[in-house]
C-alpha cells in the first residue's frame, strides 16, 4: 500500500486465476519493500488470516532472507539486536539505530536525552554463506518485523549494505552505493551508472508449524529473481556453505 502499483491492484485477478469460487478475498499478512522480491503470504479465508497473524505474533513463522551484501560482515555468523527508529535524514524518512542508552553505551554515545517512544524492537539472525569479489552472499531470519529491519541491521550495524540498497549505503546522506573495482568489474557496471543495480534483496522460504489439518507444517520456498541469481553467478558465489 502506498506505492503506485502495489500487489493490492492484482488480488482480483490472482482470485481469478485461483479458480475457485468459495474463495471473495485474499488477505496480506505482511508486505516486501517494493524494490525486494520472493514470497509474499497470503490466506484464503479471515479465520486463516487470524490464525497465520497469531503465529507471526509469537515468532512461529520462520522467515529466511537470501541478500547479497557489500563487504563481508563480522562475525560470519549471529543475531542482532537493536532498536530501529524512522527519522528524517537529508529530507527523506529513513529508519535508524536507536540503541539503549546504558552504562556501557554511555563510553561511546553522547550523553543526551534520547527518546525511545517510537523505538521498536528489532532482532534479525544473520549467517554468511560464503564471501567473493567483495561481496558476501547472506541469509537473515528476521524474528521482528519493522519495516527496512534487514536492511538497517546489514548497513547500520554490521557495516555491510545490501548490494544495491543505495537508501542505506550511507548513515547520514542519500549517495549512490560505493562498491569495490572487482565487484563493479565482475557485474560489468561503472561506479558512474551504480544506481542501476536493483536492491538483492529475496524473501526465499517461510515455514509455518503445527497449520494442516493433523498438526501438518507448511514450507514454501520462492525461486530466486532474475537478477539475483545473475549477481550469485557473476560472483561465484555458493549457495551452500
Amino acid at each position: 500500500p502506498g506505492v503506485q502499483i502495489s500487489i493490492a491492484h492484482f488480488i482480483p485477478q490472482m482470485i481469478e486465476r485461483l479458480n475457485r469460487p468459495d474463495i471473495k478475498q485474499l488477505h496480506l499478512l505482511h508486505r516486501l519493500d517494493k524494490q525486494s522480491t520472493g514470497l509474499l503470504l497470503m490466506a484464503y479465508t479471515p479465520e486463516a488470516e487470524k490464525r497465520l497473524r497469531d503465529l507471526m505474533q509469537e515468532h512461529k513463522i520462520t522467515k529466511q532472507y537470501l541478500t547479497i551484501v557489500r563487504g563481508i560482515p563480522q562475525p560470519s555468523e549471529g543475531e542482532i539486536n537493536i532498536p530501529i527508529i524512522e527519522r528524517n535524514v537529508c529530507g527523506t524518512y529513513k529508519m535508524m539505530l536507536s540503541p539503549a542508552y546504558t552504562d556501557l553505551t554511555k563510553l561511546v554515545m553522547p550523553k543526551s536525552k534520547r527518546d525511545h517512544i517510537d523505538s521498536s524492537k528489532a532482532i534479525t539472525k544473520y549467517r554468511v554463506i560464503d564471501s567473493n569479489y567483495g561481496v558476501s552472499l547472506v541469509e537473515c531470519q528476521p524474528i521482528t518485523g519493522v519495516k527496512h529491519q534487514i536492511r538497517t541491521h546489514l548497513a547500520h550495524a554490521l557495516g555491510t549494505p545490501i548490494l544495491g540498497d543505495h537508501k542505506y549505503s550511507h548513515y547520514a546522506k542519500l549517495a549512490p552505493q560505493k562498491l569495490q573495482f572487482a565487484t563493479l568489474k565482475k557485474l560489468g557496471v561503472r561506479q558512474a551508472k551504480v544506481r542501476t543495480v536493483p536492491l538483492c534483496l529475496h524473501s526465499y522460504s517461510v515455514a509455518i508449524p503445527n497449520f494442516l489439518h493433523h498438526q501438518q507444517n507448511i514450507f514454501i520456498r520462492a525461486r530466486l529473481s532474475h537478477h539475483l541469481r545473475y549477481f550469485i553467478q557473476a560472483l561465484r558465489l555458493r549457495m551452500i556453505k
